[in-house]
């Protein structure tokens, strides 16, 4: 949880990422979209930096339709994770306006 919230509220800072749904409590997951770039160049770019993410579908295309998305990139957080991967993955999304 404190993880989740580490990175909600990172992503809160940045305003070309707008969190994909606002539920009461998370598994663990967040969906993201970008103003300005599409989520595959996203995931890319943190590929690169070593920043594993999911992007597309996600076996939702009948949901993403109905929202109107072409796709999200995902983050999931599990036990394993840290606090240093959270500001590591909310630095690299910070710095998408200098690689676009």
């Amino acid at each position: 949880q404190a993880l989740m919230s580490q990175l909600l509220t990172g992503l809160a800072e940045l305003a070309w990422v707008e969190v994909i749904g606002s539920p009461r409590e998370r598994c663990g997951a967040v969906s993201l979209r970008f103003t300005d770039y599409h989520p595959q160049d996203v995931g890319e770019l943190l590929d690169q930096q070593g920043i594993a993410v999911r992007v597309g579908h996600h076996c939702a295309m009948p949901l993403m339709e109905s929202l109107g998305l072409d796709g999200t990139l995902r983050v999931s957080l599990a036990l394993y994770n840290s606090e240093a991967e959270v500001e590591a993955l909310l630095a690299a999304l910070a710095r998408l306006p200098e690689f676009f």
